[in-house]
């Protein structure tokens, strides 16, 4: 059952920018020497018994020296801010497929890598393809990614390299945004906690309808713990469709949530550098990005081309959450259903996103 908090969230995830006054590097963990060559022994352990990467488990990339500073990283999602930023993959030193590897290694100590989106794709690639897809979803794309969360506990990107300009990562604290809705339009935060059907954007569940046939909220409430789920292009587009039978009063009070969310004094923003990799808690952390730039060809023809690895983590003993959060019908933990080969996360958007 969503309950509704009519209190004062007072948590060190109720953040504002001011409360980092070194920005990304209060928010900074270090892959110590000591770390990467357990983590290299890890990768040479996992390459010797012929495991791909979708294939190594917690147990198979066994990290007893580096559990400590994850612990840290978990701490931080779980009871802290709510963001990381660990810094010190050897993204210079080795291939691209045993980066992946590696950045995988790490990540199944902290959660289980779900899909993230049709293709099924459990380590994704922040890439430009509009090139190829001018249709493909924000995070395969160069455009501004407004403020949102993913569909999972945790989320992380690593940067393997950087584009010629923007993709600067913006962060806003989900509990603040609900504090100050509480203080200014209480009425309009009871709305969100009512929630509007979703937009599945072409990554339904096959059989299943485009919309939810359940509201979504975008502030819930279990067992103490209040929790976020927002895109405003899910939103959006399901408002486009629903019509007439979206009250002024849902309309308005997402216009003050989008409000809230885009204030530059609620905004921490940084760019990460080859080889930091950031960790967000979806449940209280909205993310965005401005867009960015590609380098230009050089005379060989090839582009240095901005490009991060992205992943999604369910944690089994993670935080409890309502049911109406699952969009897809996967369980709040399951990310996006798998279509298989020819489907890619592609929409043609309708509905304006201003």
């Amino acid at each position: 059952m969503n309950e509704f908090h009519d209190a004062p969230i007072h948590h060190l995830s109720a953040w504002y920018p001011g409360d980092f006054p070194g920005g990304k590097e209060d928010l900074v963990l270090v892959l110590e020497p000591a770390h990467l060559a357990e983590i290299e022994a890890a990768l040479r352990s996992a390459r010797a018994r012929g495991l791909a990467m979708e294939e190594i488990a917690k147990d198979d990339f066994p990290l007893p020296d580096t559990a400590a500073l994850l612990g840290r990283v978990r701490a931080a999602l779980e009871d802290g801010p709510g963001l990381v930023v660990l810094r010190g993959f050897p993204v210079e030193r080795f291939e691209q497929a045993d980066i992946e590897a590696i950045y995988w290694g790490v990540s199944v100590q902290l959660g289980m890598p779900t899909s993230q989106s049709v293709m099924g794709d459990r380590l994704g690639h922040v890439i430009d393809v509009t090139d190829q897809d001018p249709d493909a979803r924000a995070y395969r794309a160069r455009r501004k990614l407004y403020p949102h969360t993913d569909f999972s506990d945790f989320a992380g990107l690593l940067c393997l390299h950087q584009g010629r300009a923007g993709g600067v990562n913006q962060f806003i604290s989900g509990p603040t945004v609900h504090n100050l809705m509480r203080e200014r339009r209480p009425d309009l935060l009871r709305a969100l906690y009512r929630g509007t059907p979703w937009h599945r954007l072409g990554e339904a569940k096959p059989g299943e309808p485009e919309l939810t046939a359940h509201r979504v909220p975008v502030f819930s409430c279990r067992d103490g713990f209040v929790s976020l789920r927002y895109s405003r292009t899910y939103v959006g587009e399901a408002i486009h469709d629903l019509g007439e039978a979206v009250t002024e009063e849902t309309r308005e009070a997402l216009r003050l949530f989008d409000e809230l969310c885009t204030l530059p004094e609620l905004t921490l923003e940084f760019s990460l550098r080859p080889g930091e990799a950031v960790f967000m808690n979806n449940f209280t952390m909205l993310h965005g990005r401005s867009a960015f730039e590609d380098s230009p060809a050089d005379s060989s023809g090839e582009t240095r081309r901005r490009h991060l690895l992205r992943i999604w983590l369910a944690v089994p003993d993670g935080r409890p959450v309502v049911p109406e959060l699952d969009v897809f019908g996967t369980g709040t933990k399951g990310g996006v259903p798998v279509r298989g080969e020819g489907h890619t996360p592609s929409f043609a958007r309708r509905a304006p996103v201003s």
